[in-house]
Parts: structure tokens; sequence; C-alpha cells
């Protein structure tokens, strides 16, 4: 834990006053109520000035909250809490967090907001005005130790993660980060109903590409946080529990070699990772003497295989159970 966090690094101040009743049978105060003091500075940042910082027509989602408990908070007293916008997206923002009391540190939290519509209930992008208010409240990073990773091609990423080949061990683990990417990173695309029934007929790991060894993992502290890969298979998409598979292989002068499940731990979203990702499967399938890549994107994606080079296909509207259907977008990019 950085112990330099200051209440005066944040744009925004804020300040709760501790309720006898917010304590524990040990005199404490909860820890549930360290989320509670969090919602009062997100909430002061969204309606600062009595004025709401999204668009009309639209609100403000929590996607992801993660909180470091750092030491107890004491009753009586009041809790202080800095509020800052770490990074700004198309439709999202990242929020860091920091509660003091009596000056000390006790807590911290990072958290992912997306902007839905209220009609649509789908994510939509900050407009201009938006995202010049967030701006207000920008600050730095709160300190801590970063290394750097290098992409294929030699240039630097900028997030502390290395690249290897998955195996079979790792199928546990990328299991577990496919569900919170797809919880996560799908909000305002998909309703929870398909992402819960996707998780189990669509999405999930293709052992297949880990035996072809063409399926890669981002590393960051000893965990997984990224993973995708390329395949020389007419398999399109999906995991092992995924109907319909084609195991039969590709002829790379006339075929598209396939860019396969890509997912990254929401905590380490728009931080290269993803790209890093596609750099090194589509040198691989070029080496391996494929001209051309095609994939199936979930519409979350979209926007980043666009920026990638990839062009759209007509919309697929995939079957996850009899009544129940989820939309793809197949792309496509010449090597």
């Amino acid at each position: 834990m950085a112990a330099s966090v200051r209440l005066e690094d944040f744009p925004l101040r804020s300040y709760d006053k501790l309720r006898y009743g917010d304590t524990d049978r040990q005199g404490h105060i909860n820890n549930s109520v360290f989320t509670t003091l969090l919602e009062t500075g997100r909430v002061e940042l969204a309606y600062r000035d009595g004025k709401p910082l999204m668009d009309p027509g639209c609100s403000f989602v929590i996607a992801r909250l993660e909180v470091d408990f750092v030491s107890e908070i004491l009753w009586p007293g009041r809790v202080d809490i800095g509020t800052r916008v770490q990074s700004i997206g198309r439709s999202s923002l990242r929020l860091e967090q920091a509660l003091f009391q009596d000056g000390r540190l006790v807590g911290r939290a990072e958290s992912v907001i997306v902007q839905v519509n209220d009609e649509t209930r789908k994510s939509q992008p900050f407009s201009a005005a938006a995202v010049d208010g967030l701006k207000r409240f920008a600050g730095a990073a709160m300190p801590t130790v970063r290394t750097t990773a290098s992409s294929p091609h030699g240039t630097a990423t900028d997030a502390p993660f290395s690249l290897r080949k998955a195996t079979l061990d790792d199928r546990g683990a990328l299991e577990s980060l496919i569900a919170r990417s797809a919880r996560a990173l799908t909000l305002g695309a998909y309703t929870p109903r398909q992402v819960e029934t996707a998780l189990r007929a669509a999405f999930g790991v293709d052992t297949q590409l880990i035996r072809d060894g063409t399926y890669l993992v981002a590393e960051a502290d000893g965990a997984i946080v990224g993973c995708g890969g390329w395949s020389k298979r007419r398999t399109l998409f999906g995991g092992d529990s995924q109907a319909h598979r084609d195991s039969a292989e590709l002829n790379p002068t006339r075929d598209a070699a396939k860019i396969r499940a890509f997912f990254i731990d929401p905590a380490w979203a728009r931080k290269g990772i993803g790209r890093a990702l596609l750099e090194r499967s589509e040198a691989e399938a070029r080496s391996s003497g494929f001209r051309r890549f095609e994939l199936m994107a979930m519409l979350s994606g979209v926007d980043f295989y666009r920026s990638q080079g990839y062009q759209p296909g007509a919309p697929v509207q995939y079957q996850l159970e009899p009544g129940l259907s989820i939309e793809f977008l197949p792309m496509s990019k010449s090597a």
C-alpha cells in the first residue's frame, strides 16, 4: 500500500459523519460501510454543483468495484473521501478513490462506471461536454510500482504484463477470467441473461487452441489478466461446449486464419493487453502463411477491432437456447 497517498491528491473531496449504527461487534465501522462511503464520493462527482455529469437521458452504472480495506475505521468521527477520474473511455470511466480518517489512509478503491441510455439500457458514448466535465476531476494515478513489457514488434506497451503460450493447466484460471470479463465488459451490449447463457453455450475455453499452441495468455504479478489467440481450424468461435465445431484445418493460401476468444480482466481493460495479444496472434498466423484474418466479435468489442483495421460484415444472430439469441458481428482484415 502506498502510504504517500493524501487527500490533497484528489480534485474532489467529500466527507461523511460516522454513525454508531455503522459499528460491528468489535466496535469498528463495518466493512460494508466502506462501499457506502465510497458511494458518497461517486454521487458528488456525478451531480457536482447540482448538474448531472452524465449526458441527458443517461445514467451512470457501476460495472466493477474493487475495494482494499487498508485499516480499521473507528467511531465516533468522520471519514474524508477523495475521488478522481483515472481514465475516460468511449462510454465508460475508471475512478480511483481513497478513504481517510484523521489523515490516515483507511481504504482505497477502483471502480468502472458505464454511461447507459435510460431508454435502450445500452451503453452510450460520452458527448464532448461530458468528457470535458469528467476531465475536471482527473488526477495522477495512485503511486504504484510498474514495469514495461514489449510487444512482438519491440514497441512498448502501457501496462506491466508479459505474454506466453497457454497450457491445459491454465484452464480453470481462463474459465474464471472469461466469466469476469464477459459479465463486466459487455454491460450495455447484452442482457445479464444473454451473458450467463452464453457462458454455458458460446463463451469458454477451446482446448483445441491450447493443444495447437495458438492460444496466448497475458500475465501480471503471476496472475492471468488476458487471453486470446488464433486458429488454423474452421471453428470461428466458442469453447469446448459449443455445438457444431469443425476441427478441419484451413488452407493458408485460400482461407483466413481465425482470431479467437479475446477476453481481458476488467481491472486490466484499456491497458494495451488486447492490442498486444492481437498483434502477436496476427504475427504468428502470418508466419504460418495466412494473409487474411477473420473473427466473430461481441458487440462490446467491435470498436476495438475497428481500431485495429478490421471491417464488419452483416450481424449474426446466434441461438443460445430456444427463444434466446445473441448478436455477434463477423469482421475481417487483410494481412
